[in-house]
């Protein structure tokens, strides 16, 4: 068991300094923190930017398991204290405790004289949505512990903490529970924020900080797929599209649903072909709508996490081709899908067929699937 420490207000103990300290009790895992993704610009027509080519239509119409972390024979330790590494993260399960200790450090000089007064600490475990370019952020959860009343402190000292049950104990549900998400246009966060009561910026005399936070990463996971309004979610997917008298394929996959770790298995029909065809790409889509609250309007954002060609020249009428891409071996992070997350964004997967001509004009189809997490890798 190890313990994850957030710092701020510069080095405790210099100068007028107060220092105030986030430490996270270490889960089971603990990682590097994640980079944010590189903002990309539209792909070509059919990879999953805004695309303008044609698409394909139908001929005659025109997508960690339950309990306490394994046990660990080490004695609790701080990973992040001085001269250690504090840029990890620690992961946790809806149902995990949170726990940790807030440590407050009095400048020197305070200590067995005039100490520190201040107006009371608190911790909270926040879960907040943000939204680029937004200042108004939705806290959808906010949980809240007093660990200390007004007084005057004369040395340093520090406050254990436990949130028990995690973010699961403000009453959501692990199907209603939404994992930490870091888009190209909104975020979703859960961190711990420690608050010391004060006027000003000003505690006893010293300036130092009144707020830190250290951020932990929510990882929602499943034995089976979770529950689903519609009752066709389950079934394989079969679909007939094509161009009136040019092209006319039938595509299916075995479910809709997958796991991070899946594999989509699949075979495109080839019913009618009078177009020179060069070859055929299947590519795994993400998109993310945003909607914040002073644009009502969704911001729409696609980005291709992987691209496979599955075919490579002219298919035979009558012709069927095999599909099959292996989810665990995308380089991207894949996230499960979010639909609606207190009405702020949705983050959705689609998988994109792409049949490409000699003239290199490009017909898509676009087909959207679903994605739960079944483990933590």
């Amino acid at each position: 068991m190890d313990l994850l420490q957030s710092l701020v207000g510069g080095t405790p103990g210099t100068g007028n300094r107060l220092g105030l300290r986030v430490s996270l009790l270490r889960p089971a895992i603990v990682i590097p923190t994640p980079a944010p993704p590189q903002r990309r610009h539209p792909g070509p027509p059919g990879a999953g930017g805004n695309s303008s080519g044609p698409q394909m239509t139908s001929p005659r119409r025109s997508v960690f398991s339950d309990g306490p972390a394994p046990h660990d024979a080490s004695p609790p330790m701080l990973i992040g204290e001085d001269g250690e590494d504090a840029s990890m993260i620690c992961v946790y399960e809806p149902r995990n405790d949170v726990s940790g200790t807030v440590e407050l450090r009095v400048p020197p000089g305070s200590e067995g004289g005039r100490g520190l007064e201040h107006h009371g600490l608190r911790i909270e475990l926040v879960g907040r949505i943000e939204v680029r370019g937004s200042t108004k952020h939705h806290e959808f959860i906010t949980l809240s512990r007093d660990l200390a009343p007004p007084s005057l402190l004369h040395t340093s000292r520090s406050y254990p903490f436990t949130f028990s049950g995690g973010i699961s104990s403000a009453g959501y549900g692990q199907d209603q529970t939404y994992e930490s998400y870091t888009g190209h246009n909104v975020s979703l966060r859960y961190f711990v924020r420690a608050t010391l009561g004060a006027k000003g910026g000003l505690v006893g005399g010293f300036v130092g900080p009144t707020s830190t936070t250290r951020e932990l990463l929510i990882r929602s996971v499943t034995e089976a797929p979770p529950p689903t309004p519609s009752p066709r979610a389950d079934e394989p997917i079969k679909m007939e599209v094509g161009i009136e008298d040019c092209l006319h394929i039938e595509f299916e996959y075995g479910r809709r649903r997958y796991h991070l770790d899946d594999v989509v298995v699949g075979r495109v029909h080839f019913l009618l072909v009078r177009i020179r065809i060069r070859r055929m790409e299947l590519a795994l889509v993400r998109r993310e709508s945003v909607a914040d609250v002073a644009n009502p309007n969704a911001t729409n954002e696609s980005q291709t996490l992987a691209k496979f060609e599955v075919m490579d020249g002219q298919p035979a009428k009558g012709g069927a081709v095999p599909v099959r891409m292996f989810l665990g071996g995308i380089p991207a992070e894949l996230t499960p899908t979010h639909r609606d997350v207190y009405g702020r964004f949705s983050v959705r997967y689609f998988l994109n067929l792409v049949l490409v001509d000699e003239e290199d004009r490009r017909y898509f189809k676009q087909q959207e699937i679903e994605l739960w997490r079944k483990e933590i890798a």
